[in-house]
């Protein structure tokens, strides 16, 4: 119907509304535990994260979060293992 209350659509064609919910978008803290300015692209989200230095914290959508937390950095040195690289911030 148009503002006039008058049908504008042929007889016998419906008006077919979708409605949408809205996507909510929850974030979880994720902390750089290295010295290092790091850049990530989401794999799920596809969303864009930068950490500027060791302790920066960064709100991340929790669809990425599981990713980033088995980030690690292999350690050949003197037996040390491996150092994770984020974690989650308080």
């Amino acid at each position: 119907m148009d503002g006039e209350g008058k049908d504008i659509y042929p007889r016998g064609v419906k008006r077919v509304v979708e409605e949408t919910t809205p996507t909510v978008t929850i974030n979880k803290r994720i902390q750089s535990l290295i010295d290092s300015h790091l850049v990530y692209n989401g794999q799920v989200s596809g969303r864009h994260y930068e950490w500027m230095r060791a302790g920066a914290i960064v709100d991340v959508d929790e669809q990425d979060v599981p990713e980033l937390l088995g980030k690690q950095m292999n350690k050949s040195c003197c037996g040390q293992g491996n150092k994770l690289i984020f974690q989650l911030a308080d």
